[in-house]
């Protein structure tokens, strides 16, 4: 069967679209790992507020998840006990507001990194920042020097 190359050329701005679609899936989820707070300071996430800035300078182990569209993130480092000393002055114990998800949002959307369980009591991150709707939540590991983040606007 001859395929007319007229047709096939009719064609192309459908497989165009098919894979423009197909490399948008998913593009509004983005992860990133950091070793050290040295390497995210290098980076933009700071600056663009996907990760607070008043994480301990030694933190470690930084790991970040963000949805583009609702400005919602999670992030998650490790530190030591002094680290985690400095970072849980700047915490406030959350009132009783009545059920709140861990992360914010189901399980079935965090990220694959989150937990399913708040290891501790949630609390409140002051980190100076004036921004209108800056909430950060926080749930820490203590035992294992772990740190839970985050901000669902």
């Amino acid at each position: 069967m001859n395929f007319p190359r007229r047709a096939g050329f009719a064609l192309l701005p459908l497989l165009a679209l098919f894979v423009g679609f197909v490399q948008g899936c998913g593009g509004d989820d983005q992860n990133k790992k950091f070793a050290t707070y040295q390497d995210l300071n290098k980076s933009t996430y700071l600056a663009e507020g996907w990760i607070p800035d008043c994480l301990p300078k030694n933190a470690r182990e930084i790991i970040e998840s963000h949805l583009r569209t609702s400005m919602a993130s999670w992030v998650s480092f490790q530190t030591d006990k002094a680290g985690m000393g400095e970072f849980k002055a700047r915490l406030t114990i959350m009132p009783n507001l009545g059920p709140l998800l861990f992360g914010g949002v189901s399980v079935s959307q965090a990220p694959y990194w989150w937990p399913s369980a708040a290891p501790g009591p949630i609390w409140l991150l002051d980190c100076g920042e004036k921004v209108p709707g800056e909430i950060w939540r926080v749930s820490l590991d203590e035992p294992n020097s772990q740190a839970y983040l985050w901000r669902n606007p």
